[in-house]
């Protein structure tokens, strides 16, 4: 496996997750147009009852239900790995630079919480958490579209938002929405987790290995009544962060699953629960319903106005430093990204609700509210004034500087990799620095990394892009046209 996973996914699991968006709204399309156009097929089809298991040991449920507690055990699978490696080297390891995302995201999961609970408190209280959390993928492919102006930190900012907001949600599905507990199922589960703790006190490496163990805790946790999306966060949370024997595991794991949740299991999630029919009445009966009125309220005021009041108040106390490239109208967009959403709400809501009516009001209200919060996003970054990006080069030979300057309009100078932090774009000359390339890419783990060096040195280019470069080219082609090499 190459070690740009190992040094450098944060650039490749934001792309991933801006295409995953489009997947995802891709899969909502499908469901809409399917369960309007073709009403009882849907039903038919979702309804579906399946059985798994034999006996006592077996569980009957509808296909829809298997897909939100079983597949979307493998998306919080991903999203937990995900976690456990920004807080061991990505972004969240440092305490000072995860405090302000963070304190962003409990921001804006109180302040959704509470405007919902203000409007629709009296009626459906159980629904305080549905419109807490965000869909990153959605929030990054509008980034990616219409946030041209928007600086690497901002996407960055987003993202350790989203994955603090994940974590919280967690949190709160385990000691919220869980039903009756199971003693039994509930121990099988902990022994089962114990079996993969030991698995990795005998540095198992290999993943196939885990599978039965794994497997046997989830089907513990759908059977204790813990929700079962649960188990699938602490799994990933036990899969050790340093290689085992050499080998990578949490990097394999994220690699092999991170394309297969964001183009597979959340559009197979949306197909199955965002089909509801909308009409004049059901518009209708939704903002008239405290419910449907208070998840959009939560979503276009509440959310937004959390994060932007919790980061303003974090930066001000200097619990915190802003992101650079990060100004009052960069803040703005963001909280207002954050407002869509509808994978893990849904998720909640099928915990919270009980009856079909709430269910499909709540379907609508978000599909709504995260329209109103993307439009309205989409237009603030349009408007964003232009971020000047920060080009950094590595580059030693007085000659080589000479033409960088000659051809780029302004370009800064390191001799470290350290000093490489908060770039944007990333020059490296690799006769003399491809053993930094790694450092550099974990310094700016967002930036577009472009190395230059001698045509007949192979071995060198390989060596850069496996460490993390995003681009290649012979010195010959990279001073041909230096500014032209570094677009995106």
């Amino acid at each position: 496996m190459p070690r740009r996973r190992l040094l450098a996914p944060v650039a490749e699991f934001l792309r991933t997750e801006a295409a995953g968006g489009a997947a995802l709204l891709v899969a909502a399309g499908v469901a809409l147009v399917w369960a309007n156009v073709w009403a009882a097929s849907y039903r038919d089809i979702w309804q579906h009852r399946l059985v798994l298991g034999t006996g006592s040991l077996g569980r009957m449920e509808d296909l829809r239900h298997w897909v939100n507690d079983g597949l979307m055990s493998v998306f919080f699978f991903v999203v937990g790995l995900e976690i456990k490696r920004e807080l061991v080297r990505g972004e969240l390891r440092d305490r000072r630079a995860a405090a302000l995302p963070a304190v962003a995201a409990l921001g804006g999961m109180a302040g959704a919480a509470v405007v919902y609970l203000v409007v629709a408190g009296s009626s459906a209280p159980r629904g305080w958490a549905v419109p807490m959390a965000t869909d990153i993928a959605l929030a990054l492919g509008v980034l990616a579209l219409f946030g041209g102006h928007a600086s690497s930190r901002v996407k960055l900012f987003l993202l350790a938002l989203a994955i603090a907001d994940d974590v919280a949600t967690i949190i709160v599905l385990a000691f919220a929405y869980s039903a009756t507990l199971h003693p039994k199922w509930l121990a099988g589960a902990l022994l089962s987790l114990g079996v993969v703790v030991a698995l990795n006190r005998v540095e198992a490496s290999h993943p196939v290995v885990f599978v039965a163990p794994a497997v046997a805790a989830w089907w513990c946790t759908v059977h204790s009544g813990i929700p079962a999306t649960v188990c699938g966060m602490v799994l990933a949370l036990l899969v050790p962060a340093a290689p085992v024997r050499g080998r990578p595991l949490l990097e394999r794991l994220e690699t092999l699953l991170h394309p297969f949740s964001s183009f597979v299991v959340v559009p197979v999630f949306a197909l199955a629960n965002l089909g509801v029919e909308i009409n004049r009445t059901s518009l209708s009966h939704t903002f008239r319903s405290s419910i449907g009125t208070g998840i959009v309220a939560a979503r276009v005021v509440g959310k937004p106005a959390g994060v932007i009041a919790a980061t303003a108040g974090a930066v001000a106390l200097g619990l915190a430093p802003r992101p650079r490239g990060m100004d009052r109208a960069h803040l703005l967009a963001a909280g207002m990204l954050t407002g869509l959403g509808f994978t893990v709400p849904l998720v909640v809501a099928d915990l919270a609700f009980t009856t079909g009516d709430q269910l499909a009001i709540t379907k609508i209200a978000l599909l709504a509210g995260s329209l109103f919060a993307g439009l309205v996003g989409a237009a603030m970054l349009r408007r964003l004034p232009s971020t000047p990006m920060r080009t950094v080069a590595l580059v030693d030979d007085l000659m080589d500087r000479s033409r960088l300057q000659g051809a780029l309009s302004a370009v800064e100078f390191v001799r470290a990799a350290t000093e490489c932090e908060g770039a944007d774009i990333i020059v490296i000359d690799l006769a003399r620095h491809v053993g930094d390339v790694a450092a550099v890419r974990a310094a700016a783990p967002a930036a577009r990394i472009v190395g230059f060096g001698p045509h007949v040195d192979g071995e060198a280019a390989e060596r850069a892009r496996d460490s993390g470069a995003d681009e290649v080219l012979a010195r010959s082609r990279f001073f041909h046209d230096p500014a032209g090499a570094l677009r995106t």
